[in-house]
């Protein structure tokens, strides 16, 4: 596992466990990202404008959505690295961009 994802997943690791969710006050006009034991994870409130819910969606589902993608990458790095590479056209592209996502930074 690389140093940017060994770094991922300690950040993880520390979040506020559980699954997150979204939470509107009755006046509407403040958004917080709750964590299921009531804990405020982010608290956005608005005077002008509008909230970009997109930007709120993301963080509520980051807390699942982050290890979720973590363990599948370890799967399919894992596979990666069992399977033999015949040196053929197609398991050397695969090989190249493999080793090119590792190579890239967040």
């Amino acid at each position: 596992m690389s140093k940017e994802l060994k770094e991922i997943k300690e950040r993880a690791a520390k979040a506020t466990p559980g699954e997150w969710r979204r939470k509107e006050d009755f006046r509407g006009d403040l958004r917080t990202v709750m964590a299921l034991k009531e804990k405020v994870v982010v608290e956005y409130r608005y005077l002008f404008g509008k909230v970009d819910e997109a930007n709120l969606d993301f963080i509520a589902h980051a807390r699942t959505d982050i290890p979720y993608l973590l363990r599948r990458l370890e799967a399919a790095e894992a596979v990666a690295e069992e399977t033999p590479m015949c040196g053929c056209e197609n398991h050397t592209q695969l090989q190249a961009a493999w080793q090119q996502a590792k190579e890239e930074k967040p």
